[in-house]
């Protein structure tokens, strides 16, 4: 089974389709493991479209509150209106200084939340957290002016 998949962003399209892509390879995880979350990493520099392609996957889940960035308050929670997948935890770990500092999340906890999908940006911040074994990584990458390449590793 191939464990890289690439896209090429470009316009807010692109990136609905990269979310469609990784909702669907997520309920697919979800179907053969009733066991705690699915995990997200969501990597990139700032800029490279993170937190757009977080709004882009809560609405294919049929998120109706508007998502925002979470860097502030660290962590946001959304109802779901997918089958699979109920809620939709959006972090941001950019102000966190290391993995102790997941704790206050409660980060044991959401991991072992079933139905749940839970998006992690700057996880380079919080490296060696626990993850479940099905972790989803999508890195995000400058291309040029207006290009961006999104690499999915699962």
């Amino acid at each position: 089974m191939e464990k890289d998949k690439k896209f090429e962003l470009v316009t807010l399209t692109d990136t609905a389709q990269l979310a469609v892509e990784i909702v669907s390879l997520i309920s697919e995880n979800m179907k053969h493991s009733d066991v705690g979350a699915q995990v997200v990493l969501l990597s990139g520099t700032l800029g490279t479209g993170k937190t757009t392609l977080s709004q882009a996957i809560a609405k294919e889940l049929g998120v109706t509150e508007t998502v925002i960035s979470p860097t502030f308050i660290l962590m946001k929670r959304y109802e779901s209106q997918n089958d699979l997948i109920k809620n939709l935890v959006h972090i941001d770990a950019y102000r966190l200084e290391n993995k102790e500092e997941m704790s206050r999340l409660e980060w044991e906890a959401l991991i072992n939340q079933n139905n749940t999908l839970i998006l992690l940006e700057w996880p380079e911040k919080v490296s060696g957290i626990l993850l479940p074994e099905k972790t989803i990584t999508v890195s995000l990458v400058h291309e040029s002016e207006g290009r961006r390449r999104a690499t999915i590793s699962f």
